[in-house]
């Protein structure tokens, strides 16, 4: 976590931390991670983009596409999705009941 005092963190330093607890617990054939819980802005895409390299990422997407696991940054959690990991500041999920 040597990067949380840079200044890329510095417009949410709790979504650093969300973004660093999901890419620890990511399985290992996650093709993608869709993040749900913060606005999609360019600094939100950026910073989860580059801490979740070389996975890609979506931002709010209307759709999760197959073998995505979904990052939920704070207490909401979709129906649909099964509970992966509870991480710091919000839960990894996959598709299931």
């Amino acid at each position: 976590m040597r990067r949380l005092g840079g200044s890329a963190a510095a417009f949410n330093r709790s979504f650093f931390i969300f973004l660093e607890s999901a890419r620890r617990r990511l399985p290992p054939d996650a093709a993608g991670v869709a993040i749900l819980g913060v606005p999609p802005t360019d600094p939100t895409l950026y910073l989860a983009s580059y801490h979740l390299a070389p996975l890609p990422v979506l931002v709010a997407p209307e759709a999760i596409p197959p073998r995505w696991v979904l990052a939920v940054y704070g207490p909401v959690r979709p129906p649909g999705w099964r509970l992966l990991a509870e991480i710091q500041g919000g839960a990894l999920l996959v598709p299931g009941p």
